[in-house]
């Protein structure tokens, strides 16, 4: 989980709490996502107001946050183009760097 953004892996986590919680189920046969609405409304503030928004902003806002915390790769990708027998060019991305 990356933790060197700005949302530093919490929506990933609760996120990943709620579906938990879905999927499990419990005594209760209701489910609040009160934790990830607090950062929803934390981190987007138009979230906040209990008013109507459009679902794409806020479905848009989850999965760019999600890409985020769980994208590994830290630093640019260093871009190399190669010449292959033929004489074409091929590019090739090297030096990934990922973390576990």
């Amino acid at each position: 989980m990356n933790r060197n953004n700005a949302l530093k892996g919490e929506l990933a986590f609760f996120f990943a709490d709620l579906i938990q919680k879905l999927w499990t189920g419990s005594e209760r046969s209701y489910v609040t996502p009160t934790d990830l609405r607090k950062l929803f409304v934390r981190s987007a503030p138009q979230f906040g107001d209990y008013g109507q928004h459009d679902a794409q902003e806020c479905l848009r806002f989850l999965l760019d946050g999600l890409h985020e915390d769980l994208n590994r790769i830290h630093g640019k990708i260093a871009y190399q183009e190669l010449k292959d027998i033929a004489g074409k060019t091929l590019a090739l991305a090297v030096t990934l760097t990922l973390t576990l």
